[in-house]
């Protein structure tokens, strides 16, 4: 089975601000990595496919982090993955879908994300207090 396509389109929904959730698209063995797609399970090998060794780099990156609980050395490592997404350019979104939400004018501190709309700081959101 061949995999020599010259464009893909497709859709991915979900995942809100935390990168760890979009594992299964970066991750090279995920079922849904779509670009540089290896065989899936029950399929016949693929004669002359080869995992990059960038994607390698993502995978360890994917694979440390979700080990590492201190969020600053977290934001390290997706920022050295965010670098090699940007150099390598694999994919590229074509829609941020329109987010409406809300918001009592006693709730602080709003900090709308284009990535979850108003609420991706949910925890950090408390009544103004009289």
């Amino acid at each position: 089975m061949s995999r020599d396509w010259e464009a893909y389109v497709g859709g991915f929904g979900g995942g809100g601000v935390e990168p760890h959730n979009s594992f299964n698209i970066w991750y090279s063995q995920g079922s849904l990595h779509q670009f540089n797609q290896g065989q899936m399970p029950g399929e016949p090998p693929i004669q002359g496919w080869e995992v990059s060794d960038w994607e390698l780099e993502i995978d360890r990156l994917f694979e440390n982090c979700v080990k590492e609980l201190d969020e600053r050395k977290r934001q390290e490592i997706y920022s050295r993955f965010q670098q090699i997404v940007q150099e390598q350019v694999p994919f590229f979104y074509l829609v941020n879908s329109l987010s409406l939400q809300a918001v009592r004018d006693r709730i602080t501190p709003i900090k709308f994300s284009a990535l979850n709309g108003a609420f991706w700081n949910l925890y950090e959101l408390m009544p103004i207090q009289d």
